[in-house]
């Protein structure tokens, strides 16, 4: 077979499995003939996200009354619970403490064991009603909240369910999840829950996953697998999720040894805790995925009599959208050795046979971590300019997932030529013109420290050690070797997430083990057992960098695209046939096309109504001074703030204004409006045994949603309550001041 037969069926056959894993992160079509009221979801949506409602607001309780009207024409019993509640997260101490008064909307339907047996467990499905004030809050969380309320719309006409349902929706999750704290902490009926459902959100479309679940897993996943249409769960987001500062709801129900399932779609960050988080924005195929969720998962365990305690986790990932591959830790475990030993195994025999040797692994190494460097330098050098360039977070952000295939197309030329180049010699030219390139980059993204010149500056002298071809490279070896040591540190690490090296590497062996097999035969079969060794690393792989880019954003893309950059030297021969014809000027013109996307996507986009600046603007005052202050960070020339600020605002710091807080603003002066300002009355001074008490009142005239109380560094407070619940006083920030975050009153 020609070299160029076979780059065509590899870059057919590469772009196909790409597509179709891109297709797996989207939101499957809304099934027709379900249960759901599409227009009811649409409308609940409207109504809860139709201007921000923060904890605490006069639209807040607007949507509190609109819930509980559904719900009570729904016949079901339904309480609010008041509360205050102190922030308290179960494993973590705060720097600040958060406290709130919550209004929690509590529906109850009744199951067949309800009353008649101590034993009988709640199930509790749960979303939470607030908003930040940044944003209306359609996708995060108005999506959980009406799926919830259809839900209990289409339960009260089925058969009496098993267990009794408890329809939580919470408050003040934003605020510090004090909603969940207030129920799960303070309420009676906690003490009967059995299972947690929480459905949440962070973005505006694509595909809902369950991401997290309470530890002892197996039971639930496989019950979870037995209820859900296209199911996308991972046993690999479970693993990071837990070592992640990251919280949702559920964070409150597990720490409370509560078994729990927790959904949320992530794609459109965009949207996330912004104006643009509107039902008009809200993806429908996304609103029907995830309350398709609420539906199934619900009616499923609803109606399950027997439910079991934690047995151990399992191991759990997607072929492919709806098919779910499960098994036992254990198993996990066993699989995960077999393929080490089948490593070591075909790599002493290659040993032996002499078609390997030290020499070239170690360039292939070299090689691998040249690859590696340049790909790093380039895109750390293009997110320190879009970090510094106005706007230019903002404007990528807004692109979504295209500039991944911006920056994979460009990592993919790079890997491809540079591949091809350094197993044949460097000229002269190919190391000077891309670490010229690089260095250059650096400057120009604003940056002078000698540490951001360390990775261009690295590559000089490896790749001049490989510019003279003295033995052969063997790059793909390279390449598995350290593909090995990451999938036994994942083994040791974190079993159930070992899968995502575990089942490419075996592939990609056992395609070694069949190849040699088949040395005798034609040339086509043998390339057919290339394409087969790369299936299934190209299901398993590519969907997970896409979710993490969408959910992550430009978080890091540099260590995404070398984690890329891996995976691609893992099917080596495959893109190897890419790279090949034409003396590897295919894999240049890759190269070309992909840094012609990234300046695209980089300087392409401008802001519009559907994707807007954000730019903020605030009214400080000054009691004491009797000085108003408007202020923004964002006051450019050109901009209407700029306009607005006008030639007499200044630079300065925002600590000047509120201590504490350490950015960089421009402030202008200006009389100060008729504002009621927030009153701190002294109402008890005394002093017992050299400890000094203080009781003090602190009021918000102007009814504002929270107020902050900062304290300074050498206060020495030992003990606070607010309204008589005990506090646990915050560590000090390192700013040199602590804070309560109090409600108003």
């Amino acid at each position: 077979m020609t070299h160029w037969r076979k780059s065509l069926i590899s870059t057919v056959f590469l772009s196909l499995m790409l597509a179709f894993a891109y297709r797996q992160t989207l939101a499957p079509e809304a099934r027709s003939g379900s249960d759901l009221d599409m227009a009811a979801l649409t409308r609940h949506v409207a109504v809860i996200a139709e201007k921000p409602h923060p904890i605490g607001s006069t639209a807040n309780r607007q949507v509190r009354d609109y819930i509980i009207a559904h719900f009570e024409l729904l016949g079901l019993k339904t309480e609010v619970q008041k509360t205050m509640v102190i922030y308290r997260h179960p494993t973590r101490p705060a720097q600040k403490t958060i406290i709130g008064q919550v209004e929690n909307i509590i529906a109850r339907l009744p199951g067949r064991s309800s009353g008649h047996a101590e034993s009988a467990a709640d199930l509790v499905v749960m979303s939470h009603y607030d908003s930040r004030p940044s944003g209306p809050g359609a996708g995060d969380d108005a999506s959980g909240t009406a799926a919830i309320m259809e839900v209990a719309r289409i339960l009260v006409s089925a058969p009496t369910p098993a267990h009794d349902v408890v329809f939580l929706i919470t408050d003040g999750e934003e605020m510090g999840l004090l909603g969940a704290q207030g129920f799960f902490r303070q309420h009676p009926a906690a003490r009967n829950v059995g299972l947690v459902l929480n459905f949440e959100a962070r973005g505006s479309y694509g595909a809902s996953f369950m991401f997290e679940t309470s530890n002892g897993n197996a039971w639930l996943v496989d019950r979870l697998i037995a209820s859900a249409p296209d199911l996308l769960a991972s046993s690999l987001s479970y693993e990071i999720y837990r070592r992640m500062p990251n919280d949702t709801d559920m964070s409150i129900s597990k720490g409370e040894g509560i078994p729990g399932l927790n959904f949320a779609f992530s794609a459109g960050l965009i949207d996330y805790h912004a104006m643009t988080d509107t039902v008009q924005n809200l993806d429908k195929n996304t609103l029907a995925h995830q309350a398709n969720y609420v539906l199934e998962t619900t009616r499923y365990f609803a109606n399950l009599e027997n439910w079991q305690s934690a047995e151990g986790d399992r191991t759990y990932f997607n072929l492919w959208q709806g098919t779910l591959v499960s098994y036992s830790q254990g198993l996990a475990f066993f699989i995960g050795i077999s393929v080490l030993v089948l490593g070591v195994w075909l790599f002493a025999a290659a040993w032996r046979a002499g078609t390997i040797d030290a020499g070239s692994v170690g360039r292939g190494l070299l090689c691998m971590l040249v690859i590696f460097l340049m790909v790093y330098s380039l895109f750390d050098s293009l997110l320190a300019y879009l970090q510094k360039a106005d706007a230019g977070m903002l404007r990528i952000t807004s692109l979504g997932e295209w500039p991944l295939l911006a920056f994979f197309t460009t990592t993919l030329g790079i890997t491809l030529w540079f591949g091809y180049r350094l197993g044949r010699g460097l000229s002269k030219l190919d190391i000077f013109v891309p670490v010229l390139v690089l260095l250059l980059l650096v400057p120009l993204a604003g940056r002078s420290s000698a540490l951001a010149f360390a990775p261009p500056l690295l590559l000089l002298p490896l790749m001049w050690m490989l510019r003279a071809r003295e033995g052969k490279t063997d790059l793909w070896t390279a390449a598995l070797s350290l593909w090995w040591l990451l999938a036994a540190l994942a083994l040791y690490f974190a079993v159930n997430a070992s899968y995502l090296f575990a089942w490419p590497l075996a592939s990609v062996l056992l395609g070694i083990f069949m190849f040699r097999r088949l040395s005798a035969t034609g040339s086509g079969v043998r390339f057919t057992v290339v394409l087969a060794a790369g299936l299934l690393p190209l299901l398993l792989l590519p969907p997970v960098y896409i979710v993490a880019y969408l959910a992550l954003g430009l978080a890091q893309p540099q260590v995404l695209m070398v984690i890329c950059c891996l995976s691609l030297l893992l099917i080596w021969p495959l893109l190897r046939s890419i790279g090949l014809v034409a003396e590897g000027k295919a894999a240049l013109l890759l190269l070309a096309a992909g840094i012609l996307l990234t300046l695209v996507v980089v300087f392409g986009r401008g802001f519009d109504a559907r994707h807007p600046r954000a730019e903020e603007l605030f009214y400080a005052i000054d009691v004491d001074q009797q000085q108003g202050f408007w202020v923004s960070p964002d006051a450019r020339v050109g901009t209407w703030i700029g306009k607005f600020m006008g030639d007499s605002a200044s630079a300065a710091n925002m600590s000047r204004i509120m201590p504490g807080y350490d950015r960089e603003v421009r402030i202008k002066e200006s009389a100060p409006p008729q504002f009621k300002a927030a009153t701190l009355k002294i109402e008890g001074d005394q002093t017992n045994g050299g400890m000094r008490e203080i009781r003090m009142h602190l009021q918000s005239a102007g009814r504002g949603e929270y107020i902050n109380l900062l304290f300074a560094a050498d206060a020495g407070i030992l003990t606070a309550t607010v309204n008589g619940f005990p506090l646990n006083v915050p560590e000090t920030a390192e700013n040199g001041h602590g804070g309560l975050q109090l409600p108003s009153s």
